[in-house]
């Protein structure tokens, strides 16, 4: 067996010091561009590869001393008004991010894009003179949205499917498993007939994983009970949720967010009593209301934790490949869904039919 390629041996090559090939490899500020290209084809080309064993010993040893000072770190807010970006879970990512970066010895710095105009070319100048060289790209004001943004000497991570580009790597709950998962537990507790209110805004924002979840999860139901999901185009209309629920006999809704719960009481439907209701993206700290806790907060760690793997590499820019971490969310029960009596249909009598389509104009 060949003897293991070590920095070393990148060092006699490059003619720099192992400690300066170290430094190199770890994408340090310290080491010029030139050098760590040099000593990152030098280190593709004669074999080299970190001992794992070595890595774990200092990922040990980093855990059992205080973080020392990296740098700072961009959370890149492009919304007109700033503060409206922290609400439910979009402030849990912030806080989860934030801590994460403490445990890394990173400082978390805010950039609000509407402080320069949301002129790009300023805002990237801001990002170089402080030398912040890791972007969290927090979730977009609408759905679809593009950032004009060199990222070329950045490395970035985004959170959800809310920027339609640049396409970074991306980090977000399992949204497909937590509506499956949703399903299955109303399963579990004898609904019969489990539809889904979305948003079109909020379909896109998903990147169409809370309908996939719920789609995929139809075959567990006896087709004639199907209820394909409500997308809704244009918020506000209250009749036409009426008009929704006594066509399709709906015994339990799946949605997001709370408009459609208000209205449901609006319109005098006693909740659980009448209809269950279950959201899909319910605050850490929500003590009512059933559904799925998506575990914001760790989404945001994990997303500095991808940042500090790409900035360690040297993966700077809009990848070619990227990839996808999710984080699975979690199930309450809280007082909006209850256990259903057995039923037992009544002779001759047909279940309603489910319409082919529903959506809201």
């Amino acid at each position: 067996m060949p003897p293991r390629v070590t920095q070393r041996d990148i060092a006699r090559e490059a003619g720099i010091s192992h400690v300066a090939v170290s430094l190199a490899l770890r994408d340090h500020h310290s080491i010029s561009k030139e050098t760590k290209d040099r000593v990152r084809e030098i280190a593709q080309r004669i074999g080299y590869s970190p001992d794992p064993l070595l890595f774990s010993l200092s990922a040990y040893r980093k855990a059992n001393r205080p973080a020392a000072y990296h740098s700072n770190l961009a959370w890149l807010n492009t919304y007109a008004n700033p503060k409206e970006l922290y609400i439910g879970d979009f402030c849990e990512y912030f806080a989860g991010a934030r801590q994460r970066c403490i445990e890394l010895g990173y400082v978390l710095e805010e950039i609000r894009m509407a402080d320069f105009d949301h002129n790009a070319a300023r805002v990237r100048r801001v990002l170089r003179n402080r030398g912040i060289k890791g972007i969290l790209l927090a979730p977009a004001e609408a759905p679809d949205a593009e950032l004009d943004l060199d990222l070329s000497s950045f490395s970035a991570v985004r959170f959800g499917y809310s920027f339609k580009s640049p396409v970074l790597h991306t980090v977000s709950n399992a949204q497909f498993r937590t509506a499956s998962l949703a399903v299955e537990h109303l399963l579990e507790l004898g609904y019969q007939r489990i539809g889904m209110f979305i948003s079109e805004d909020l379909n896109i924002r998903t990147g169409g994983n809370f309908m996939g979840g719920f789609n995929a999860s139809l075959h567990k139901i006896p087709k004639e009970r199907w209820i394909p999901p409500y997308r809704q185009m244009q918020m506000g209309d209250r009749s036409e949720v009426r008009r929704w629920l006594d066509r399709c006999k709906v015994d339990c809704v799946i949605s997001h967010g709370f408009w459609l719960l208000m209205v449901l009481m609006e319109l005098g439907v006693r909740i659980p009593e009448d209809i269950g209701y279950v959201d899909l993206a319910l605050n850490a700290n929500e003590a009512k209301v059933s559904g799925m806790r998506q575990n914001s907060f760790m989404v945001g760690a994990m997303a500095v934790d991808q940042l500090n793997g790409l900035m360690i590499h040297g993966e700077l820019g809009v990848p070619k490949v990227p990839m996808h971490i999710y984080v699975e969310g979690e199930w309450f029960e809280g007082t909006t869904v209850r256990q259903q009596p057995e039923r037992k249909p009544s002779p001759g009598k047909k279940p309603p039919r489910s319409p082919k389509s529903t959506r809201l104009n």
